[in-house]
């Protein structure tokens, strides 16, 4: 396990293209991908940290646990609290899918003001009045 775990804590290429294929071949399960961001609730489903102190600011950025069945390296690259704004990379499909809903109820408007005032002119449409 020392070489497994100076493979996780490193930062070069050659140590991370050994750790990868040693999590393919030994791994129960892993997640490599440091350009993507997890919340912490999701990492609690996978890893122990629970029992493993406040899980704070204060928390070690590289964590290695062992219960009766695995061990388990945590390394954080980064964090961020609830209380900061959201990386881009994370809520960027959020920020698309927003953009585009916007685009999209802008356009259908459009559309019906077009086929509305286009029905007006060819008087296709008769108002009507509830008023006495």
């Amino acid at each position: 396990m020392p070489k497994v775990k100076g493979w996780c804590q490193s930062d070069k290429p050659a140590d991370r293209k050994q750790l990868e294929s040693y999590c393919l071949d030994h791994a129960e399960n892993y997640y490599l991908d440091d350009n993507s961001w997890l919340l912490y609730d999701d990492l609690l489903k996978e890893i122990p940290l629970k029992n493993y102190g406040d899980g704070g600011l204060n928390a070690p950025r590289f964590i290695e646990l062992e219960d009766s069945a695995f061990v388990y390296f945590v390394n954080i690259k980064a964090f961020q609290t609830k209380e900061t704004a959201s990386p881009v990379g994370f809520v960027k499909d959020n920020i698309k899918d927003i953009i585009l809903n916007k685009r999209k109820t802008k356009l259908l408007q459009e559309m019906e003001n077009k086929l509305y005032k286009e029905a007006v002119g060819n008087s296709d449409v008769e108002i009507f009045s509830n008023k006495q």
